[in-house]
This record gives C-alpha cells, structure tokens and sequence, in this order.
C-alpha cells in the first residue's frame, strides 16, 4: 500500500497536471488522497482537459459521497469540450503546444476522459462515441504515440468491462 503524501512531497510537484496523474495514480491503488484532490479542485480551472479527467476519477474514486458529486461537476465541464465529428466525439487541449512536453495528444486526452466518464458516469450518452473515435484513431492498425495506445487501450477496456457487460452470443451456421 501507498502511503499518505507528506504536505513537503506534495509540493514538488511542479505542475497541476503533474498532482492529477499522482492523485488518479494513488486513487486506483486504494490510496486516494482527498485533502489534496481537495485542493486541486479549487484550481481547476487552470488545468489542461486531461489534468481535470485525472482529477475527475481521483475524486471519483475517492469513495465520498461529496466527493463523487465534485467529479461530477469536473467532467462536466470538461464534456463542455467535445468536439463531434463524423459520428464520433473528441476532445482537444486549447493550446496543445503547451502540453506537448508532457506528450499531450488529442486521443490520449480523449481516452483519458472515456476513462472519467466510466468511473463517473458511465451511463453517458456520449460515451459510445468517444470509444469510437478511440478505435478509429488508429491509422494503419497502430496509435501515433506509446502514450496514445497505453491510454488508449486502457480505457477501451474500462468501457468494454463497464458498457458491454453481456458476452455476446456467437452462432456458427
């Protein structure tokens, strides 16, 4: 198990981005760390989109009733972002130059918010197409970037586990 992070620890991080991947990291490890989710959900509005999907399903994840209601009102906002085309939904940083550094592309941060939402809501109706936009990202069978299939592939299984609960019924004639 994790251990609580010290106030000093907490505070090298240097970017929100940065608190977010630590707070969804610890979150999914049973170690959720809700003072600074907390605190970082006060300062959301300076988070790039991914940053605030992170935080989302730390918060959600958090196991709070308050909690879950704070992750909730993230993800709305950031599904205010969606980008629709051709029967698929994405999102896109504002400036994605700025978040290059941290090898932001616009799947990784679309699977990052599918990835929200399933922790969320995962019932959204807009969820179908953000998988869809997901599998057809590939070009040539491949994702641009080690960090596009990892995140990629990741939440496509959340969604596949969550939304297509029922084995399908395969006959063979």
């Amino acid at each position: 198990r994790y251990e609580s992070v010290s106030a000093c620890e907490w505070s090298t991080a240097r970017t929100g981005e940065e608190r977010a991947v630590a707070l969804a990291v610890l979150a999914r490890q049973d170690a959720p760390q809700r003072e600074w989710a907390r605190q970082l959900f006060e300062k959301r509005a300076d988070l790039a989109l991914f940053g605030r999907a992170l935080l989302a399903q730390a918060l959600a994840l958090s196991g709070t009733e308050a909690d879950l209601t704070a992750a909730r009102g993230v993800l709305d906002e950031v599904l205010q972002s969606a980008k629709l085309d051709a029967g698929t939904v994405y999102f896109a940083e504002v400036d994605s130059d700025a978040y290059a550094a941290t090898f932001s592309t616009n799947v990784r941060t679309t699977a990052m918010v599918l990835q929200a939402m399933m922790r969320v809501r995962p019932d959204h109706p807009l969820a179908d197409k953000v998988a869809r936009y997901l599998t057809s990202a590939r070009q040539g069978g491949r994702y641009a970037t080690t960090q596009e299939a990892a995140f990629a592939l990741l939440a496509l299984q959340d969604y596949a586990q969550i939304r297509e609960n029922e084995a399908p019924a395969f006959d063979a004639t």
